[in-house]
């Protein structure tokens, strides 16, 4: 019989979640607008990215669900946008 070992879980604390969220909410409504008209949600890109790549996360789901109300956010013009004039939308 195999002696039991216990496994040793990172526990997170409130301030730690509470930071990713608020991380993740600028982060998703961080958008590129081009001539003007918001494109690109690269902020949504992004974070979609960092959460596959995180090693102590929170629930993706969550993850997800925040990111998109940044887009949201972010769409209805309470964003933070970069603009590119490249001229292609006169």
């Amino acid at each position: 019989m195999k002696p039991k070992t216990k496994l040793q879980r990172y526990k997170e604390s409130d301030f730690h979640f509470l930071i990713k969220i608020a991380l993740y909410l600028v982060l998703g409504s961080i958008w590129i607008a081009i001539d003007g008209r918001r494109i690109i949600p690269i902020g949504v890109v992004v974070g979609f990215i960092l959460s596959k790549t995180e090693f102590l996360r929170i629930n993706r789901k969550i993850e997800y669900a925040i990111l998109l109300v940044g887009a949201f956010f972010g769409l209805f013009g309470r964003g933070i946008y970069i603009y590119l004039n490249l001229g292609i939308f006169k």
